[in-house]
């Protein structure tokens, strides 16, 4: 880039002293080929560049200012206290993997005759065990629509873990 505008400004100077030179001689006729070459190419790649670094235009969606950014989280009050439930004073008050283990059997367990024996989670992925009332009897289509019921009440309620169950 430096290098771009060190020969513009080389190719303007030579231009330019060619019009202006303070000999005897009256300065040369340009013709238009030399004219586009020597300052309206150089011009328009000046302008160009000019335009497109540091300008900046009208604020497009997503973008935020250091502003915004500055005062992420808190309220318009004078209290400037946090409305941010994931702030690092509230941890395990509000989220965390304790409340999600919570919700996760508390949707399973809204199903009628479902209790929860275990859930285990691992990084995004959660394993639910449930007992079912009268599953001994159940054929195998039954306990495979038992098992999506459980894992869509569970989804519903964490949508951010992929769920297994397991009825035992």
């Amino acid at each position: 880039m430096n290098r771009l505008f060190q020969h513009v400004a080389n190719r303007l100077g030579t231009f330019l002293h060619t019009l202006t030179s303070s000999g005897h001689t009256r300065p040369k006729r340009i013709r238009g080929d030399t004219l586009k070459q020597h300052v309206l190419i150089p011009a328009a790649v000046l302008c160009l560049l000019a335009a497109g670094c540091g300008t900046q235009v009208e604020k497009y969606q997503g973008q935020t200012s250091r502003d915004d950014v500055e005062n992420m989280g808190l309220n318009n009050e004078v209290t400037m206290e946090d409305e941010n439930p994931r702030s690092v004073n509230k941890v395990g008050h509000t989220w965390g993997l304790k409340q999600d283990r919570e919700l996760i059997k508390t949707a399973a367990q809204q199903l009628e005759g479902v209790a929860v024996k275990r859930v285990i989670m691992e990084a995004d992925q959660v394993w639910v065990t449930v007992d079912i009332a009268g599953e001994e009897d159940m054929s195998e289509a039954e306990r495979q629509e038992w098992k999506d019921q459980v894992g869509e009440a569970v989804y519903k309620a964490v949508p951010r873990y992929d769920i297994h169950v397991k009825i035992k």
